[in-house]
């Protein structure tokens, strides 16, 4: 499956395009199973771009390379999905708050299968860096899609605590503490 953040592209007064600043993150929980019930983030900051899965190699999100014209791809690996308890998508500026209202932002979820959802981001407060925009939770066997569309004019670290995540953030609210 695929999830890919898909914005307007942005130009100058001269039609020069323009960067958007806006980019992809996903918060992470694995089951209490194999994975321990860990979780985590993934997002350009810092680099964490992909969660760990059942087998050394096997990585079943992962965060592709953004492109101003094609978007930013998180890539779910759904045989290995029951290894998840649950994870948010969200959209964020990594460089303070995008123009949400210019860049009409939505959110394209692919199955494989060709079944197709499409999550438009709705209006976002002027001061809102972040949004997260869908929830995807893991019952039974059965993966369920929530649209969240949760502007928050806070951090990664404060959005995460509102959902329940457990996260050892930096100073910054934006990236996590690493150890070692």
């Amino acid at each position: 499956m695929t999830v890919t953040l898909r914005w307007s592209a942005l130009t100058t007064r001269s039609g020069l395009p323009r960067p958007s600043n806006l980019h992809l993150g996903c918060l992470w929980q694995a089951g209490s199973g194999a994975a321990g019930g860990a979780s985590g983030v993934l997002q350009e900051l810092d680099g964490l771009v992909s969660a760990p899965g059942r087998g050394a190699r096997r990585q079943v999100l992962r965060l592709g390379r953004r492109d101003e014209r094609d978007g930013q791809t998180l890539f779910v690996d759904l045989a290995s999905l029951p290894t998840f308890h649950r994870f948010f998508v969200y959209a964020y500026g990594l460089r303070g708050v995008p123009p949400w209202a210019q860049l009409r932002a939505e959110l394209d979820v692919r199955a494989a299968s060709g079944e197709r959802l499409t999550v438009r981001l709705g209006a976002a407060p002027d001061d809102a860096p972040l949004c997260v925009v869908a929830s995807f939770h893991i019952v039974e066997d059965d993966l369920v899609i929530r649209r969240e569309n949760d502007f928050d004019p806070r951090t990664q670290a404060e959005a995460a605590a509102r959902y329940g995540w457990d996260l050892e953030w930096g100073p910054t609210g934006t990236t996590l503490v690493t150890t070692g």
